[in-house]
């Protein structure tokens, strides 16, 4: 985009000015062209869903956030950075609690048990997902604990599935 696209015309109008001693300056126009910081140019580039952002586009996104100074889109972006890295994490965690709920004993009922608690479990562990990324975009968490503290907390109920599982 050039410089000469980025702004906007308008046509026979007038400019009403007022400083601080209340004196007035009104200026008739035919045609006032104002330009475009970059800011909005940029911003207008940004993907709307921040889910389906490349980490690059991300972290593009935020700085572009950054120099609009819009808080709750950079709080939000930045949540969806980390969440990128975590996703990875809720995998292995998964794997965990499916690896302790699988080492029960061979009865039928107990492999039905497990499927049925590990279903309930990652439900939790979504809903705590989430809740956290609501409180890290209206910034009562920071991004980085709103991210990962699903995992850190799911984490912890895998260890204590496993270590049930190894004393049976």
């Amino acid at each position: 985009m050039t410089k000469k696209s980025s702004s906007w015309i308008f046509s026979d109008g007038s400019i009403l000015s007022i400083d601080s001693g209340g004196q007035t300056t009104n200026i008739q126009f035919k045609e006032y062209t104002y330009p475009f910081v970059e800011g909005p140019m940029e911003l207008a580039k940004v993907p709307k869903d921040a889910n389906e952002m490349t980490l690059k586009q991300a972290i593009q996104a935020e700085k572009i956030y950054k120099k609009t100074g819009n808080l709750k889109e950079i709080r939000r972006i930045k949540v969806r950075i980390q969440e990128k890295f975590t996703l990875p994490f809720a995998c292995l965690v998964f794997g965990l609690i499916g690896s302790s709920l699988g080492s029960k004993s061979n009865l039928r009922s107990s492999k039905s048990q497990g499927f049925g608690l590990s279903v309930i479990l990652i439900l939790i562990y979504y809903v705590m997902s989430f809740i956290f990324s609501s409180f890290g975009v209206k910034g009562i968490l920071p991004p980085i604990f709103a991210a990962w503290l699903p995992v850190l907390i799911s984490l912890g109920g895998g260890i204590y599935l496993l270590r049930k599982s190894s004393s049976l």
